[in-house]
């Protein structure tokens, strides 16, 4: 026992939702200090740990909810991220394929003016 009528009472957490401490949070044992009454431990005291722990759980769970909501808005946004990247590859692809066609097509067309005369000109020569 400690002094001063202080008693240290190590309270290990539940690792299961019999022990009728499920409300506790999981992890290390806590270590509070109760006054010894006549009885036992001071009512009060032990009154307000429980509350203050019941409220550190309900605080802890409801910072885990928003983080796994969160984590799910992130793993949208990554998906809808790679679906847009996929697509703008694509589209690039596609423009790149057609932009080639175009340059073969022009490279062609200078080509054939280049080299043969159109009609026009052979007439032209001819009349002359």
């Amino acid at each position: 026992m400690g002094s001063a009528g202080l008693s240290q009472v190590t309270i290990a957490q539940a690792q299961d939702d019999t022990s009728g401490n499920a409300d506790l949070p999981s992890g290390a044992a806590v270590e509070e200090r109760f006054k010894v009454a006549r009885r036992g431990y001071d009512r009060r005291q032990v009154e307000e740990f429980v509350a203050r722990s019941r409220r550190e759980a309900v605080d802890v769970r409801n910072r885990l909810v928003k983080t796994l909501r969160e984590v799910e808005q992130l793993r949208v946004d990554l998906a809808t991220a790679r679906q847009a990247a996929w697509e703008a590859a694509a589209q690039k692809d596609r423009v790149a394929r057609e932009l080639a066609a175009l340059r073969t097509q022009a490279e062609m067309a200078l080509a054939r003016n280049l080299w043969w005369p159109s009609p026009q000109q052979e007439e032209d020569v001819t009349a002359g």
